[in-house]
């Protein structure tokens, strides 16, 4: 038992030590480094798949694919497949390779390497293929490592995304008149406004309500403008949001809130 000297100068560091750290500055991602040289992105031509630069991490192990790596893929019936990077630690090798099956993409063999396991193979690619053609499938992206920043924009994005779905407007729109004094608010309904609070501009003034308040068979929203006692007529259906002030004034414009 001792300690040992890993960034230093004449240290002596195996390879599962760098990978380990490596993996967990990477927090535990396997994936192509993104944002750097071409990603390892494929492409088809002819009977082969080949790839762009780029650099891939697997347990914390990197391995550089040069632009043009390519693989040839026989037209020999019809396949789901990878193409693949195999990690067999026990040899101490890499390889590329393609994985296929006949009505399936094929399950992949990833051991954790950190801990006993040899064998991890990285998809690069996948594909179909008959006896005639290969199809890269354009909708699969290969597992990927993002810098700090790419995932604080992302998250950023997403957070406030997500705070506008929950609390943002639901609806804004402008009423039409219906019949007499009544108008109506095009797909203001109750399955986007029964659980949010409606905001309607009447003539000089806002009017807050709960959307379940005047569900179903309808409901009266009172309020005071200048001094005076007044109300809303509304109904809330599956379609349409209806409203008839006392006043005789359009209610012009309404926004669904949560």
């Amino acid at each position: 038992m001792a300690i040992q000297k890993i960034t230093f100068d004449a240290a002596s560091v195996s390879s599962k030590m760098d990978a380990d750290i490596n993996h967990f500055l990477t927090s535990g991602v396997n994936g192509i480094f993104y944002g750097i040289l071409g990603r390892c992105q494929a492409s088809v031509s002819n009977n082969y798949i080949s790839f762009q630069n780029g650099y891939v991490q697997v347990y914390g192990r990197r391995i550089y694919v040069e632009s043009g790596t390519k693989i040839s893929v026989s037209l020999d019936g019809s396949a789901y497949g990878y193409v693949i990077i195999k990690i067999d630690l026990g040899n101490n090798s890499i390889s590329l390779e393609k994985k296929e099956a006949s009505s399936a993409y094929p399950t992949l063999t990833q051991n954790d390497l950190m801990n006993g396991g040899l064998i991890y193979e990285f998809p690069l690619c996948r594909y179909t293929k008959t006896s005639t053609s290969i199809t890269l499938d354009t909708n699969y992206d290969p597992p990927s490592i993002k810098n700090d920043q790419t995932k604080i924009n992302e998250k950023g994005t997403e957070v406030k995304n997500d705070a506008s779905s929950k609390y943002g407007p639901v609806w804004d729109m402008y009423s039409s008149l219906s019949q007499g004094n009544c108008y109506v608010f095009e797909d203001i309904n109750s399955s986007n406004a029964f659980d949010g609070i409606i905001s309607v501009y009447v003539d000089g003034t806002n009017v807050l309500f709960c959307g379940a308040s005047v569900s179903g068979s309808g409901g009266v929203v009172n309020y005071r403008y200048n001094g005076q006692d007044c109300y809303l007529s509304c109904q809330l259906t599956s379609s349409k949001l209806y409203i008839e002030d006392s006043r005789g004034r359009q209610p012009k414009y309404a926004r669904v809130i949560r």
